[in-house]
């Protein structure tokens, strides 16, 4: 297993990131990098709950949602993986974790992103992640 940071300065306010990070419309646009036509079935974000995170094909995995501080942090822990409808746990000792996690800086707010993955998984992320959190900030910058 290796955990992967990933940051971004965003000059907008905590309430306008955490709209471009979780409203479903902002989640299908900045998801796209990691798969076109990306989606989450949620329960409205509640800590303690499950949320569901697919692509068009139905193909993907299950989640409980760990902790849950709005404008703050948002915690999920990997459970399984959904194939044609069927559940799938992970094996024990699957890196399971990715965190997102607003903080103050100088003159703007900076998103951290965090996750846990599997050596093979490492060159995607490094990848995609940096353009994804690219689209957030894209986003949150809009003027209202």
């Amino acid at each position: 297993m290796i955990t992967l940071e990933f940051e971004i300065e965003i000059a907008a306010s905590r309430k306008r990131i955490w709209e471009a990070l979780w409203s479903d419309a902002n989640y299908r646009y900045w998801t796209q990098v990691f798969g076109e036509g990306s989606y989450v079935e949620t329960d409205g974000w509640k800590q303690g709950t499950e949320v569901r995170f697919l692509p068009p094909d139905g193909r993907g995995m299950y989640s409980l949602i760990e902790r849950h501080e709005p404008q703050q942090q948002l915690c999920f822990r990997h459970l399984g993986s959904i194939a044609d409808g069927h559940r799938e746990p992970f094996p024990e000792g699957t890196p399971s974790r990715e965190c997102y996690t607003l903080s103050e800086s100088d003159k703007s707010i900076r998103l951290s992103a965090r996750l846990e993955t599997v050596a093979a998984s490492e060159p995607f992320f490094r990848d995609t992640f940096p353009a994804a959190l690219a689209r957030v900030k894209e986003k949150a910058e809009i003027p209202a």
